[in-house]
């Protein structure tokens, strides 16, 4: 599994910046990993967790355990990164319904799933940024 670098008291200033972190610390990965950065209300990383790896083309994260990591840190806001060592950083429906599932729970808890963003050697995509550009594009045929 990726060891993450030291992250503790780093601000983060975008999605971006945590997105070419993650390119290049997944990039020669054969797996997907899944990895959590609880924020406090500052962006200020309190901690980073790698979640899980998986030989399979879909990790499986369970909700509760990252929900109960941010009440246990008292973290005010989460990104999730997870790599799709295919090249792919579209999003596919897991990874969609697993970021409306997480959203969700984390509202219940006032904790702010900032964004899901999927990396791979090419680039990244956010969850939330396709998400928009999809509903704009199903209004235009509209």
């Amino acid at each position: 599994m990726v060891k993450p670098s030291n992250y503790k008291a780093m601000k983060i200033e975008s999605q971006k910046e945590i997105a070419n972190i993650c390119i290049r610390e997944f990039y020669y990965e054969k797996k997907e990993i899944s990895r959590i950065y609880f924020l406090n209300v500052k962006n200020i990383v309190i901690q980073v967790l790698d979640m899980t790896t998986s030989a399979t083309s879909y990790v499986n994260m369970s909700i509760k355990e990252i929900i109960a990591k941010a009440v246990e840190l008292r973290a005010d806001k989460m990104i999730l990164v997870h790599n799709h060592p295919s090249g792919s950083t579209k999003p596919s429906k897991q990874d969609i319904k697993f970021t409306d599932e997480l959203f969700n729970a984390g509202k219940l808890l006032d904790i702010d799933l900032v964004d899901h963003i999927i990396v791979s050697k090419t680039g990244y995509t956010s969850v939330y940024t396709y998400l928009k550009e999809e509903i704009s594009k199903i209004k235009e045929n509209n």
